[in-house]
């Protein structure tokens, strides 16, 4: 409900194999329809099935460049927007700037509190 695109799944690769047991954990708190997306991958069958190999990378049957080839694109794109990461870093929030909670306000009511309303 809280993720900004729809989730279709979550395929875990080259797992370590205590993941199924921290998948057992994670289990009690995630919602079922969600659970039945993580799919844990012990060969690239399930993922020949769920993807394309235009989308695979050459590690795993596909087509597209090796998981080196991309780890390098990305490391560069990282590098490239060095400078914003470090802007975003500097930015800080003027405290100072923020309201004053109302402690008794006229109009508002006291900070944090509701009242009933009776409608007849």
């Amino acid at each position: 409900k809280v993720y900004s695109i729809p989730m279709k799944g979550i395929y875990i690769i080259n797992s370590h194999p205590f993941v199924h047991k921290i998948l057992s954990i994670v289990k009690a708190f995630v919602e079922p329809k969600l659970f039945q997306r993580i799919h844990v991958c012990e060969d690239t069958r399930l993922l020949n099935e769920n993807f394309s190999k235009k989308m695979l990378p050459k590690d795993y049957g596909g087509e597209e460049k090796s998981c080196e080839e991309l780890r390098e694109l990305m490391k560069a794109k990282l590098v490239e927007y060095k400078n914003r990461f470090d802007q975003l870093d500097r930015i800080r929030v003027d405290e100072s700037l923020r309201p004053e909670k109302l402690e008794n306000d006229e109009i508002l009511g006291f900070y944090g509190n509701f009242k009933k309303l009776n409608v007849d």
